[in-house]
């Protein structure tokens, strides 16, 4: 039994696509549930921990759109592994950022009843932080660019 196979970046390509040919939804499911149960026990609220997620999740598909735009423009085909690993990164991030700025939001009550200026002053607190966090994230990302992968 004789049998040619193709080797390479493309069959590389290819192979790491199939890979994570329905992975993704699993992927992105499994994230989700870890990220509600952390959020649940961290805030021990029945209503609380869906703000956050359902703010995740439509940054992780407002990212998803304007990433796959902004490959197709640029002429770039990313791989299958792709879209999950940046869902795995917006939930995780989105999460971080989260919980700071809540937790900043929970002390500025104590100080006040007033709830705008408490959000207020718990957003202009946490908001150095979250910018200087997101600048490294978006730079560490833009450092991809310069690597060489079969897909590109």
């Amino acid at each position: 039994d004789l049998r040619a196979e193709v080797t390479g970046g493309p069959a590389f390509g290819a192979d790491i696509a199939n890979s994570f040919a329905g992975a993704n939804v699993t992927l992105l499911a499994v994230t989700a549930i870890v990220v509600a149960l952390l959020l649940i026990v961290t805030y021990r609220s029945p209503i609380l921990w869906l703000v956050p997620l359902l703010v995740i999740a439509f940054a992780d598909r407002v990212g998803s759109v304007v990433g796959t735009a902004v490959a197709s423009g640029l002429g770039m085909n990313p791989d299958g592994s792709t879209g999950g690993i940046t869902s795995v990164l917006v939930f995780g991030a989105g999460t971080n950022y989260a919980l700071l700025l809540i937790s900043r939001y929970r002390e500025e009550l104590g100080r006040t009843e007033n709830h705008r200026d408490a959000l207020q002053a718990s957003v202009r607190a946490a908001a150095p932080a979250i910018i200087a966090s997101n600048a490294t994230v978006v730079l560490a990302l833009l450092t991809l660019l310069f690597a060489t992968a079969p897909s590109n």
